[in-house]
């Protein structure tokens, strides 16, 4: 499949539905849209996955929200996307890639370390206190933030 990156357009549309795989709170949604940077993968005309990012500091930008369509994962898309975001974070002269993700999400904290992430962090307890409906996947309760960094120089 022929797969094209690039950014969103301020006069493209945007793909709520696919945010709100990654994150369902439309307030934090928002706030990335708005700090941040979007990025369409597509195949044609069709969008298959979007990820944003927002910088840290001057050394670091974090991809706050990264999804694929159901029907076009397992794929290598999410991997795709991921090398996208870190050779333009690294032409920007960002030294560190950072990316959060839930104690539930099993599928997505094993890509990231098979792809060089390392676990940097845990913030306990931050989907309970930033989310007013609990969050499941899998059947296991996402309670805590994985943070995991990739140096990318």
């Amino acid at each position: 499949m022929d797969i094209e990156i690039k950014r969103i357009e301020k006069n493209d549309p945007t793909p709520y539905d696919l945010l709100m795989m990654a994150d369902p709170s439309l307030d934090m949604i928002e706030h990335y849209l708005a700090n941040g940077t979007c990025y369409l993968a597509r195949s044609g005309d069709f969008i298959l996955g979007e990820y944003v990012t927002i910088p840290v500091s001057k050394d670091v930008v974090e991809v706050k929200n990264i999804a694929v369509y159901p029907k076009y994962r397992g794929q290598g898309i999410g991997k795709r996307m991921l090398a996208h975001a870190m050779e333009h974070a690294a032409l920007r002269h960002y030294k560190k890639l950072l990316i959060g993700t839930g104690n539930s999400s099993l599928n997505q904290l094993a890509l990231y370390q098979k792809i060089g992430f390392d676990i940097e962090r845990i913030e306990k307890d931050f989907f309970i206190k930033n989310y007013t409906q609990p969050i499941y996947e899998g059947g296991i309760r996402c309670r805590h933030k994985v943070i995991l960094t990739k140096q990318l120089v």
